[in-house]
């Protein structure tokens, strides 16, 4: 269904013809598109437990995480063919191809004795009953912080490395590309590590590393170093995101399996929520834009860095909890081992 209110948005834009109609078929397209990034973790978590969990987010973070990277990129080779609605009508073709894949290819992944009726009250009770866990709100702010130093480089990238140090468009995409691939070489760092290693303590030991390397950056821009020094710093701490922004949702949707796709609304939002309000920040303060820009990015790494410390005694009371009562984590039932062997195998 979401799918579907995707592809007639993406159809109605190209066809727009004042703001106004622009603006809320925006919304709705952006609105239905959330769908996915929510349905696919949830789904993540009805058909795997434990370390999997990591292992199958981590390779779906490819997505998350390079995808605002990337999309500005993407966005101007479609110009360079045609007026903006091109990249319109590509939206809508892809999403029509993804809604035929679902259509035919994905079945229901939570077992039938698993569901839960009540609808509307029964999601927001769910919701609020979530907010109270600041197990899980810990967690999913975190992700929502460190996912605003990621939106703070993709809007104030431009300002530092085009206008500051005066790089060609050429220019500016290359570097802009390697923030990309430092992201993904840190989610499948993080993949193969997990199972390996407890997603706990990824995320503990890239925090850390966020909050030297983006230190690192704002002492490096304050004092005016070069842009090879800057442009070192900058890909190391994106790196760190990549391995964040796959452990967080997988410590979050971990421990609410009963409730995966509320969790998994509630993790995006903040990721996408806490971004979109902080990246701004980089144009109200002004001054020097590498400056600004790396100033931002340390304090949404502190502010990780706090609400880390906060939650870690949440994971050892859960795991005295856990050792107490023995691992209560549901097997799959025989239907859905397939599927989920060979979408592991897949991550694997």
């Amino acid at each position: 269904m979401s799918l579907a209110v995707y592809v007639v948005a993406s159809a109605g834009i190209v066809a727009a013809g004042s703001v106004e109609l622009l603006t809320v078929l925006r919304f709705v397209q952006g609105l239905s598109g959330a769908a996915g990034m929510v349905l696919s973790m949830a789904i993540v978590r009805d058909l795997f437990d434990g370390y999997r969990v990591g292992k199958v987010i981590a390779r779906l973070m490819l997505v998350v995480g390079v995808a605002p990277i990337l999309a500005p990129t993407l966005g101007a080779q479609f110009l360079l063919l045609g007026s903006w609605r091109l990249m319109f009508v590509a939206l809508a073709v892809v999403g029509a191809v993804l809604w035929v894949a679902v259509a035919l290819r994905l079945r229901e992944s939570l077992p039938v004795e698993r569901r839960r009726s009540g609808g509307t009250g029964e999601a927001l009770r769910s919701y609020g009953s979530l907010l109270r866990d600041w197990s899980f709100l810990g967690v999913a702010l975190i992700a929502g912080f460190y996912m605003a130093a990621l939106f703070t480089y993709v809007s104030a990238s431009t300002f530092v490395l085009q206008e500051q140090f005066g790089l060609s468009a050429q220019e500016y995409a290359i570097l802009f590309g390697v923030g990309a691939v430092s992201v993904t070489a840190g989610s499948q760092v993080n993949g193969a590590l997990v199972g390996r290693v407890p997603a706990t303590s990824i995320l503990q030991a890239a925090i850390a590393a966020g909050f030297v390397l983006s230190g690192g950056l704002l002492l490096a821009a304050a004092l005016g170093a070069g842009l090879p020094v800057l442009v070192a710093l900058i890909v190391l701490t994106l790196g760190t995101a990549g391995f964040v922004m796959p452990s967080a949702p997988a410590i979050a949707l971990e421990r609410n399996a009963h409730r995966a796709g509320s969790a998994a609304a509630l993790v995006g939002a903040m990721q996408f929520g806490v971004g979109a309000v902080i990246a701004p920040l980089t144009g109200v303060l002004g001054g020097t834009p590498s400056v600004t820009m790396a100033a931002v990015m340390f304090g949404v790494v502190v502010v990780a860095g706090v609400l880390l410390l906060t939650v870690r005694p949440t994971w050892r009371a859960h795991a005295a909890d856990r050792t107490a009562h023995g691992d209560r984590t549901e097997p799959l039932e025989p239907a859905d081992r397939p599927v989920a062997e060979d979408a592991l195998t897949a991550a694997d």
